[in-house]
């Protein structure tokens, strides 16, 4: 568990967006979104994860859930470009 914390602290400290220090995901579209590159693809995943997870209560982190999940956006995204990955995340993550 110690490991797990310590990798997601390093992710955290390794992933700057190049555009911008803050980055509203209301107004990203999934074209931005995948191309954004892999480090912030997993970051924005587990941060997309973290906080619907946190608004429900639970504090609980299923690494299956979230492949899942992230396979269901990508496919998403890739014949919704256009779309906001606010919209794209609530369509297909549970």
């Amino acid at each position: 568990m110690k490991l797990l914390a310590s990798a997601a602290v390093a992710l955290t400290l390794a992933v700057h967006p190049a555009a911008a220090q803050k980055l509203d995901l209301s107004d990203v579209t999934c074209t931005d979104f995948l191309q954004s590159g892999e480090d912030n693809i997993a970051f924005i995943l587990m941060w997309l994860h973290g906080f619907y997870k946190s608004a429900e209560g639970q504090a609980i982190i299923d690494f299956g859930e979230m492949r899942r999940q992230a396979e269901r956006l990508g496919d998403y995204c890739r014949t919704h470009p256009s779309a906001t990955l606010v919209k794209a995340r609530d369509e297909v993550m549970e």
